[in-house]
C-alpha cells in the first residue's frame, strides 16, 4: 500500500486571485481539502491487454527485445481533483462555512463539523460520476525476454499484463479563510484575515475524517508480458482493451484522523497574502 497526502485547490492555484472564492464585492474566501490517497492492489489476479510483440513457431524461440511504445499512467492527483470539481465538493463546504460562522470572528459553530459530514454525505453519494478517461500515456522502454520450444505452426504474441488498483480518497480535515477589505476613515480598503490566530493557534481548521471515493485503475507491470498462442490469445475473454479508463466507485470505509499539531505549509494566510493585495485600491489600480 502506498500513502499519498494531497491538498486541493493546490498551492498554485491559492496563489493567484482567481483561485480565491469572491463572494461580495470586497470578500474573498477559500476552503481547502486535505486529503489522504491510499493505493492498493483490488484483488490478486493480474490480467493481460494489448500485443507488445509476435514470433512464429515451431522450433526454439530466444527472445529478448526491448519494446518501446505508449504506457498508460494514471495521475491521481489530478484525476482527484476532477472528482472533487465534478461532484462540487468544495462548492457544497463553502456554502456550510458561510452559513455557520459567526461573525465578525468568523469562527465556526460547535456543530459545523457535523453539517459538512452530512452534507459531503449527500453530495458524493448522490452525484459521483461513473466512469472517466484519463489521457496520458507516455513513452517508455523495457525488455521482454522469453525463452521457449514449441512444435507447434502457428504465431505466437507477448502480451501487456496489467494489475487493477485501487486509490481511496479520505478528507482528513479542511482548512478555511475569509478576506475581507474594510473601509477606514482615509477610505481605503485595508485587508484582514479571519479568523484571526488565537495565541498563535490557527483556529480555522476542522477535523473532518471522511471517505469521500475510490478510484479503480489499471497499472501496468512494465517488465512484465505473458506469451499466448493466437488462438489462446484470441479466446482471453477478460482482457484489458482500455487500460487508461478510470471508475469511479462510493467508498464507505470508517476513518478517524488527528489535526496535525502544526498546519501545513504555506498556510492559507501566507497564500492570501500572495495572491491579494494589502489594500483594495491596490487591487483596482491592477
Amino acid at each position: 500500500m502506498t500513502t499519498i497526502y494531497s491538498r486541493y485547490p493546490s498551492d498554485e492555484i491559492l496563489s493567484h486571485p482567481e483561485g480565491w472564492s469572491q463572494y461580495q464585492k470586497h470578500d474573498y474566501s477559500a476552503v481547502r481539502l486535505h486529503l489522504l490517497l491510499e493505493t492498493h492492489q483490488a484483488g490478486n489476479r493480474t490480467y493481460i491487454g494489448e500485443i507488445l510483440n509476435s514470433f512464429h513457431g515451431p522450433g526454439k524461440i530466444e527472445m529478448k527485445d526491448t519494446v518501446e511504445g505508449e504506457l498508460s499512467i494514471i495521475n491521481l492527483s489530478e484525476t482527484v481533483a476532477a472528482q472533487i470539481v465534478a461532484n462540487e465538493v468544495i462548492t457544497g463546504i463553502n456554502a456550510e462555512l458561510r452559513a455557520g460562522v459567526q461573525a465578525p470572528s468568523y469562527h465556526v459553530t460547535p456543530g459545523i463539523s457535523a453539517g459538512i459530514q452530512s452534507r459531503l454525505s449527500k453530495t458524493v453519494q448522490t452525484t459521483i460520476t461513473g466512469s472517466t478517461r484519463v489521457e496520458q500515456r507516455v513513452l517508455h522502454k523495457f525488455e521482454i525476454t522469453h525463452s521457449f520450444e514449441t512444435k507447434a505452426d502457428e504465431d505466437y504474441y507477448a502480451v501487456a499484463v496489467y494489475k487493477p488498483m485501487l486509490c481511496d480518497v479520505y478528507l482528513r480535515y479542511i482548512d478555511y479563510l475569509f478576506v475581507e477589505y474594510q473601509n477606514s476613515l482615509f477610505g481605503f480598503g485595508k485587508k484582514i484575515n479571519l479568523p484571526r490566530p488565537v495565541r498563535n493557534q490557527h483556529i480555522n481548521r476542522i477535523n473532518v475524517s471522511k471517505p469521500l471515493f475510490s478510484i479503480r485503475y489499471w497499472e501496468q507491470l512494465p517488465r512484465s508480458s505473458q506469451i499466448f498462442s493466437q488462438q489462446q490469445y484470441a479466446d482471453q475473454t477478460d482482457k484489458v482493451y482500455f487500460p487508461d479508463t478510470v471508475s469511479v466507485e462510493p467508498l464507505t470505509k470508517k476513518v478517524q484522523f488527528h489535526l496535525p499539531e502544526w498546519p501545513e505549509q504555506p498556510t492559507l494566510y501566507t497564500l492570501a497574502n500572495t495572491a491579494l493585495p494589502y489594500r483594495w485600491g491596490d487591487k483596482q489600480a491592477e
